[in-house]
């Protein structure tokens, strides 16, 4: 064998264990970058999940103060504007206590205007004068009860002033009905001032109520709904 044989064998064996080699350098990286990315999806998956619980933690930590800074930033407007800032919670409970308290006070007004003048319509005959008597005070008496039942309710809920109002309504309803049990339930005739009083205080027991009526407009004026509960 000659040189130039022995030369072209050696460059065959080392190119032909060259061109292996770089076909296992090549198949190894290509397999090493699979393996690679296949671990940074899962990394990248766990890290994805764990952004997401504390994105949602916080969320809610924010939503909660942001919240709150909206209900003390409300308080702090309604001391220069005179509004009233509720949740929408309350202010439901508020109208429907209202509404229903305003309603029993006008059938209470009707009753309490209904005993006097006693002389209105009145049947000559005894027995049906004291069916008429005690059908008016029956009806009064249920009236009241009513009233006092949803005033009572209301207490916690409601604005001092209407609350005040209407416990005035009461006593001034009541103190008619004084006069119409105790006094003409017992054959008492009243003296001309004392039957003034009372026309003058059946007039009086509508002005109160109106005047109740319209601090419970005053009062529904000044509501505002506000994001969020206490």
């Amino acid at each position: 064998m000659t040189w130039e044989q022995i030369g072209v064998l050696i460059a065959g064996i080392i190119g032909a264990v060259g061109g292996s080699g770089a076909i296992i350098v090549a198949i190894t990286k290509w397999c090493g970058n699979i393996l690679a990315e296949k671990m940074l999806k899962k990394q990248q998956l766990k890290y994805d999940k764990q952004f997401e619980e504390v994105k949602t933690k916080y969320q809610k930590e924010i939503e909660k103060y942001k919240n709150q800074l909206d209900i003390d930033l409300e308080k702090n407007r309604s001391i220069n504007t005179g509004m009233i800032y509720v949740t929408e919670k309350q202010f439901d409970i508020e109208i429907m206590l209202l509404q229903e308290l305003t309603e029993k006070a006008f059938e209470l007004e009707m009753q309490a205007k209904m005993l006097f003048p006693m002389y209105d319509a009145v049947p000559k005959d005894l027995k049906l004068q004291g069916e008429l008597k005690n059908k008016r005070f029956n009806d009064y008496v249920n009236a009241c009860n009513a009233f006092i039942n949803i005033l009572g309710k209301s207490r916690a809920f409601i604005d001092n002033d209407i609350y005040n109002c209407y416990i005035e309504f009461y006593q001034i309803c009541n103190k008619q009905c004084f006069f119409y049990k105790y006094v003409l339930f017992n054959g008492a005739t009243l003296n001309n001032d004392e039957e003034n009083q009372c026309y003058k205080r059946s007039e009086e027991i509508e002005v109160i109520n109106l005047k109740a009526c319209n601090l419970v407009k005053k009062y529904l004026n000044k509501l505002k709904i506000i994001n969020g509960e206490k």
